[in-house]
């Protein structure tokens, strides 16, 4: 199968205000082949969104990958600037974040704005 998404051993942290720094994700491994899709599920706090904006690449200032690998269609994604990054997002990735009425359009399916 091709590998549309493949993280690996991705680690994340955040630096807190005293100057030290928490790792908020650890050793998260998945992957996504063609025609096929992955929901992340857990409970509050669990890590789904700051798994997401690291894929993304849309960390908060604070925040940092820490190390790991995250391939979109072979590309590694955590080593590209910020001007081809922009390029992916909403081309070629995209993220609904945890509101999703305020970025989907209701007229439409999710479907359809989906994929």
């Amino acid at each position: 199968m091709e590998k549309i998404l493949e993280v690996k051993e991705l680690v994340t942290g955040f630096r807190d205000i005293s100057g030290g720094s928490i790792e908020i994700l650890r050793k998260v491994n998945f992957s996504i082949n063609k025609n096929q899709s992955l929901s992340l599920v857990g409970e509050s706090g669990s890590g789904k969104t700051i798994t997401a904006r690291t894929i993304m690449g849309l960390l908060l200032e604070n925040m940092y990958v820490k190390s790991g690998e995250v391939f979109l269609c072979g590309q590694d994604i955590l080593r590209m600037g910020k001007g081809a990054l922009r390029r992916i997002r909403g081309n070629r990735a995209g993220m609904i974040f945890q509101e999703p009425s305020s970025h989907l359009n209701p007229v439409f399916t999710a479907g359809s704005q989906v994929y």
